[in-house]
């Protein structure tokens, strides 16, 4: 009963806000050692058949990778367009 409970727990707000955060989406790598909290993560939710973690955890990638990437070009438009200006 607990771990029926466990697999089917949404994700905390923790973990939302780590999956959201500006560094959710790259990967880091140590001395040749691929240790990408995000990827690992998401292949333990899916391992261990925490599906709607799993799913969840994907789709706050996604909107991560979105809201960050219009933030950066946003600035990047912003900074030449002040450029252009003097």
């Amino acid at each position: 009963m607990y771990s029926n409970n466990r697999k089917n727990a949404p994700l905390t707000r923790e973990e939302w806000l780590y999956f959201l955060g500006p560094l959710s989406f790259l990967g880091k790598k140590n001395y040749g050692v691929d240790s990408d909290f995000t990827q690992s993560e998401l292949q333990r939710f899916k391992q261990h058949g925490f599906h709607r973690k799993a799913k969840q955890a994907t789709l706050a990638l996604g909107l991560s990778f979105l809201f960050w990437g219009a933030l950066v070009f946003g600035l990047i438009l912003w900074v030449f367009t002040s450029i252009s200006e003097y």
